[in-house]
């Protein structure tokens, strides 16, 4: 690992991540070479609140696309850029059967 990365976040050269970043492969390198570690502390604390507001079942692998699909939008991978964790139109959290 790069000891630093322009942080696509703060749009500055910072610290990189030192931790392991669980998500799958396309995604973990754009994270590793893109993002730095304050930006990861703050997407940590911002998926606790998206797994909790949207009830999400960590055991549905559905409940991983919709994590990856706002980590995407969080650090400006996709979509016009990133506010909170309320649900997007139409969203629906998917449900432990």
């Amino acid at each position: 690992m790069a000891d630093e990365v322009f942080c696509i976040k703060h749009q500055k050269n910072e610290p990189a991540i030192e931790a392991h970043i669980p998500f799958r492969a396309e995604l973990k390198e754009q994270v590793q070479a893109n993002v730095c570690q304050e930006a990861w502390n703050e997407w940590l604390v911002e998926q606790v609140k998206i797994i909790n507001e949207l009830a999400l079942n960590l055991g549905d692998p559905r409940s991983h696309d919709i994590i990856e699909q706002r980590a995407k939008e969080f650090f400006g991978f996709e979509g016009e850029g990133y506010e909170s964790a309320e649900p997007a139109e139409g969203e629906e959290p998917p449900t432990v059967q």
